[in-house]
């Protein structure tokens, strides 16, 4: 899978409506029934891959580029955004129930 997939899977994943987080929890509940399985997601973590290549010096042409990381940053700067905007909105509605 490239960066870019991955990145278009995450940002989907975190830009779900209520409705769509709820209709995938029964999907998954009547998937999950009897079964577990291992959930399998790539790393989107700038940091700790410039990390790695520069201890383990790994400059083979896999490695991830300059480009593909500064994507990934870029991606999770939005992410942080979204949690962040996702927060304040449960804390307004929590507000909200208090007073009732």
């Amino acid at each position: 899978k490239s960066v870019e997939e991955a990145i278009k899977e995450n940002e989907a994943k975190y830009n779900k409506t209520e409705e769509d987080s709820t209709e995938d929890k029964k999907k998954d509940e009547d998937e999950d029934s009897d079964k577990t399985e291992e959930i399998v997601e790539p790393l989107l973590n700038a940091a700790l891959y410039r990390h790695l290549q520069s201890t383990l010096g790994y400059n083979k042409s896999d490695a991830l580029s300059e480009v593909n990381l500064t994507a990934i940053e870029a991606h999770h700067e939005a992410i942080i955004k979204i949690l962040r905007e996702n927060i304040t909105k449960a804390k307004d509605e929590a507000g909200d129930m208090e007073v009732l």
